[in-house]
């Protein structure tokens, strides 16, 4: 439809998946797999476009019934990843084969061992042919999108007791990951990084009573470096940094209303380290040179309050409503201690669907979510001088959409058919992303003026 309103633009999507099952004898079953997804906008003038996303998996799984209960699941995932921002293009394969064992311990049956591997390997093949005159630096691209070789290999063992009216369940999980690529430091030369992390994590499960259960969790929690926007073939770089961690704890229940209404909160506090934050402003205001002058790191800390509330099975009406009442903050090396560039106070999702008959559904989705922090400078300030004394004290507006669904079912005796019309941001709403200051020099004097730089282009109807 904005094809049809914007004379110029060039948008196009899509995406498909498929499923197939068959039984492999009475203790095993084959399951495939394939889902993949195409998006891109540009201009009808422009043979480039601007972006450029493809997705692809196909997943082949057997599930083979061990004797005294026991369940073995063997894996296998394929996949392709494209990106392409203007003439930048990443491409990714991935080989991911995994095996999961789940058997009973003990005569009593109120015990379970499970352990597995997960091992992906990634192939990165980049296709850049951007210059300095783009805004980038060949050596700021050669961690994102050079020709590389990924390893991640994580072996996680659990066991899940149940005694009376407790279930604990202790784990631990260890990851590896090895890159062998171009060097960050010399981008023409190739050389070998590689993190490694381990999680012990505990879950605790108390049932109080009929329709109360409460629950704790603690454990250790490791990522690598990441992207702030995940974007296909965009992953799995910057070992040299080291993995970031998250110690966090969570207590909370389960509440359950009649037949109709479960309600579960959690609070929770987590301490961060060697974070790999990103400054969008600061690639917004083209003149990011380098990676470094993206990527911030630093230390902080987590805490809030989830809550949710959802619709049991059964009924008409279906969906949840989930409200996130959060604080991140940061320590940063150079301005103390502030609230994190991915700061946000309130978060709020709402699902709601109606069966009107066994024909006709209706159905709907609303999103909020308050602004992030920014830097806004007071007085004659410098901008490092704001960073300094009073980095993030403003925030981005507060965003609001709302989807909208209708969905027509006709039942035959042996398959059925669906439609489904979606009406995404209804509301025709565009978010603030960034708040970026700007320069503006004369003969005579030098004029710094802040605007509203970066808003997402995401009026999709």
């Amino acid at each position: 439809m904005l094809t049809l309103v914007q004379a110029n633009l060039k948008l196009r999507f899509w995406d498909y998946q498929a499923r197939f099952d068959h039984a492999l004898g009475k203790r095993a079953t084959y399951t495939a797999f394939a889902l993949g997804s195409f998006d891109e906008l540009g201009e009808k003038s422009n043979p480039t476009p601007f972006v450029r996303f493809e997705f692809y998996r196909l997943v082949q799984k057997i599930r083979h019934e061990l004797p005294r209960g026991g369940v073995a699941t063997y894996s296998l995932g394929l996949g392709l990843d494209r990106t392409g921002l203007g003439r930048t293009r990443s491409n990714e394969w991935l080989v991911a084969p995994r095996v999961d064992v789940r058997v009973p311990v003990g005569e009593s049956g109120n015990a379970e061992f499970g352990v597995g591997i997960d091992q992906e390997v990634q192939i990165f093949r980049g296709a850049t042919a951007a210059t300095a005159s783009e805004g980038w630096k060949l050596e700021s691209l050669t961690q994102l999108f050079s020709d590389r070789v990924v390893s991640a290999t994580g072996f996680y063992a659990e066991l899940l007791w149940r005694k009376g009216r407790f279930d604990i369940r202790p784990g631990v999980r260890a990851d590896l990951y090895a890159q062998v690529g171009h060097s960050p430091v010399l981008p023409q030369a190739r050389t070998v990084t590689h993190a490694f992390g381990i999680d012990p994590r505990i879950l605790v499960r108390e049932k109080v009573g009929e329709r109360w259960t409460l629950r704790q969790n603690v454990g250790v929690y490791h990522q690598p470096p990441s992207f702030p926007v995940p974007l296909p073939g965009l992953e799995s770089f910057g070992f040299e940094r080291g993995l970031q961690r998250n110690i966090q704890g969570s207590v909370g229940y389960e509440l359950v209303l009649g037949n109709k209404l479960a309600i579960t909160q959690d609070v929770y506090l987590g301490r961060l380290t060697n974070l790999q934050d990103y400054d969008l402003a600061s690639l917004s205001s083209g003149k990011l040179q380098e990676i470094d002058d993206l990527v911030i790191s630093a230390k902080g800390w987590s805490y809030g309050l989830e809550t949710m509330a959802r619709l049991l099975p059964g009924q008409r009406a279906y969906g949840w409503a989930a409200y996130t009442l959060s604080r991140s903050t940061r320590e940063y090396e150079y301005g103390g201690r502030a609230a994190s560039n991915w700061d946000q106070r309130h978060i709020v999702n709402v699902v709601l669907g109606y069966r009107i008959s066994d024909r006709w559904s209706f159905g709907g989705r609303l999103h909020f979510h308050s602004g992030r922090p920014y830097t806004v400078q007071i007085g004659d300030q410098t901008a490092s001088e704001a960073l300094l004394y009073n980095r993030n004290n403003r925030r981005l507006p507060a965003y609001f959409q709302l989807d909208l669904r209708a969905e027509r079912t006709w039942r035959f005796r042996a398959w059925s058919l669906h439609f489904v019309a979606d009406l995404l941001n209804s509301t025709y709403s565009s978010e603030v992303i960034a708040c970026v200051l700007k320069e503006i020099r004369t003969p005579h004097h030098r004029v710094q003026v802040r605007s509203s730089a970066m808003r997402l282009a995401a009026r999709v109807a």
